[in-house]
């Protein structure tokens, strides 16, 4: 059944909006109706999430994280007897947002027929490999609770190694930048005036001062030109980690 995202207001005039499924957009409409909420806005979650797919990889990091913590209290109702629709329903009314709308039609295929992998393989933005094949392995040992405990035991300790990895790159990234900064602020603004009074007390300037007057104006005169290179750059760096192989990388 596929999910719809709303937006409205309520006969007080509060704004409203939020996630619910429904066979058809005429469903949802009328399903809102009896609640009382004029629409705004409703919008196939299921289709909006495949044109976003493209320029969300940063934001499909976040959805990959929020899998983290409700692996583990999917772990925690099964292992409570709870049946896996009704934990997965529970777990999708905590959520908000994407992450709510993933869970919900993950939701929704499990209660077609289709197995908890099958579900999670058909986004793989959302959930990675390694969850897809062992939440396949529990389901057909009939141990996905002890399963799903060890995966998202296993998720957190890499989420702290990412997270000690990038604390100990912060400091030298800023000394980096820093120092690029005030490299070329030097070069542009303070030296030029220097090196033409150096120029007019000296009748020959020593070679190191030579490469100093050199790359300063290089900087002063093809500057744009090494911006627009940072640029492309960027740019290629962008559109490489957004393919598999590039992710991979990453």
């Amino acid at each position: 059944m596929p999910v719809y995202t709303y937006q409205g207001e309520t006969s007080a005039g509060a704004s409203a909006r939020g996630t619910l499924t429904a066979d058809s957009p005429r469903q949802a409409r009328d399903q809102l109706r009896e609640r009382g909420i004029i629409v705004r806005k409703l919008v196939d979650a299921s289709t909006e999430s495949i044109t976003r797919r493209g320029f969300s990889f940063f934001g499909s990091r976040g959805l990959q994280t929020q899998w983290t913590g409700a692996c583990q209290e999917l772990a925690m109702l099964l292992h409570a007897g709870i049946p896996l629709l009704d934990a997965l329903d529970t777990i999708a009314k905590q959520q908000s947002g994407g992450f709510r709308v993933v869970l919900m039609a993950v939701r929704d295929r499990v209660a077609a027929g289709t197995s908890l992998a099958e579900s999670l393989a058909e986004r793989p933005d959302v959930f990675d490999a390694a969850s897809i094949h062992l939440v396949e392995v529990g389901e057909n040992a009939g141990n996905l609770e002890h399963v799903l405990e060890h995966l998202s035991s296993f998720k957190l300790r890499m989420a702290e190694s990412k997270d000690e990895v990038l604390t100990t790159l912060v400091y030298p990234c800023f000394l980096l930048v820093f120092g690029t900064g005030a490299s070329l602020f030097l070069m542009t603004g303070v030296m030029p005036p220097l090196l033409e009074n150096l120029k007019e007390a000296l009748p020959v300037l020593p070679w190191p001062t030579k490469v100093v007057k050199g790359i300063s104006d290089f900087l002063l005169s093809y500057g744009w030109l090494l911006l627009i290179g940072l640029g492309v750059i960027i740019t290629l760096f962008v559109s490489f980690i957004r393919t598999k192989s590039g992710q991979y990388a990453w």
